[in-house]
Order: structure tokens, then C-alpha cells, then sequence
């Protein structure tokens, strides 16, 4: 059995109130119209979601894979594509995160979590 921290259990009561009051009412709207949720780009702004994974350092969330995979589940339950919005944000820095080097990552990583860089 997985035990959460205080600071998880925190985070996914915070994203599960805020699926339900935000997201949800305009899911079946999204899908219908094909439209992308970009009201979820300032809520996920606000509340230090939009890149998840990008170390604190440059201005991210640094929460581990267990807390994001948990938050992206709370998401996806109220609206799939709002959930891939994470996702991509995630997937498009991890490869410098991992393994680029500290040029590269105080290039853009710092961008990405919205700080100003060199």
C-alpha cells in the first residue's frame, strides 16, 4: 500500500476541488467543440501545476512522478484532454531535465517555469 505524504495529500485535494469546480463544467463542452482547455493553462499557472516535474530550482513545481501520476488521475477523471495538457508540458522538458547539461537547462527550463534566465 502506497502512503502519501501530507504535502500529496495536500496537492490532490487542492487539484480534486479545483477538477470539479473548473475543469469539469467545461469538459463535455471541450470535446464537443474540439476545443483546447486553454482556461486550464492560467489555472494550472496559478496553482504551480503547468510543469510538474521541473525542479523548484527553475521555477517548477518539482513534485515526483508518484504525486503527478496521482494529480493527472484526479484531471483525467473530470476531463481526459485537460489531463494531456500536463502530460505535453511534462514530456517536452523531461529529456533536458535528464540529461542536458547546465547550459541548456538554464536556457530554457528556466523559461519554462516562467523565471528569467541568462
Amino acid at each position: 500500500m502506497i502512503r502519501l505524504t501530507e504535502e500529496q495529500k495536500i496537492t490532490l485535494d487542492m487539484v480534486r476541488k479545483v477538477a470539479e469546480r473548473e475543469i469539469a463544467p467545461r469538459a463535455k463542452e471541450l470535446d464537443e467543440k474540439s476545443l483546447f482547455p486553454e482556461h486550464a493553462l492560467d489555472l494550472f499557472s496559478e496553482l504551480g501545476l503547468l510543469n510538474p516535474l521541473l525542479p523548484a530550482e527553475y521555477g517548477g513545481a518539482g513534485m515526483g512522478m508518484l504525486t503527478l501520476v496521482l494529480v493527472l488521475e484526479e484531471i483525467a477523471r473530470v476531463c481526459a484532454s485537460t489531463a494531456l495538457l500536463l502530460i505535453a508540458q511534462t514530456d517536452g522538458m523531461l529529456p533536458i531535465v535528464h540529461g542536458g547539461g547546465a547550459g541548456l537547462k538554464e536556457k530554457f527550463l528556466r523559461r519554462l517555469g516562467g523565471t528569467p534566465g541568462s
